[in-house]
């Protein structure tokens, strides 16, 4: 697992990450300069908050 500031790399390089804590499908991903969530089946503006900042538990999600 990672931190924030290298899974937000991560996203740099086009991969899909994702938190152990939200233990589901969630992912991010950048799109078009422009960073989103999918959750709750769709994509939406993903609001970095603090928990997300703080968080050790970040990962590459691979797959679809």
């Amino acid at each position: 697992t990672m931190d924030f500031i290298d899974a937000f790399k991560k996203l740099i390089e086009g991969k899909k990450i994702a938190r152990i804590e939200w233990g589901n499908n969630d992912y991010c991903l950048m799109n078009d300069y422009k960073v989103s969530i999918f959750t709750k089946d769709k994509f939406h503006d993903w609001i970095i908050n603090d928990g997300d900042v703080e968080g050790q538990d970040w990962f590459v999600r691979e797959g679809n």
